[in-house]
């Protein structure tokens, strides 16, 4: 769930329990996210599953590169 609040109740929001993501909005400016640690740990963990799926799906299907073939190209490219 989340809410919208104005900048001017950050500060007093900031002083309760957080639960929910806050959307700080603001004029003429992107708005700001607040959450809790705990929602913004879930959230990380998540996005890090999806990513190592992404990866393991990428190995199953061959589409990777060994070390030594990308380190060359990027000795080749960059000179090291």
């Amino acid at each position: 769930m989340q809410r919208e609040i104005s900048v001017r109740e950050v500060e007093k929001t900031l002083n309760e329990d957080i639960n929910d993501t806050i959307f700080v909005k603001r004029e003429n400016k992107e708005d700001v996210v607040i959450m809790s640690i705990e929602e913004y740990k879930k959230m990380a963990e998540k996005n890090l599953i999806e990513k190592l799926k992404k990866a393991e799906k990428q190995i199953e299907n061959g589409e990777v590169t060994d070390a030594e073939t990308v380190f060359a190209e990027m000795r080749a490219k960059y000179g090291y």
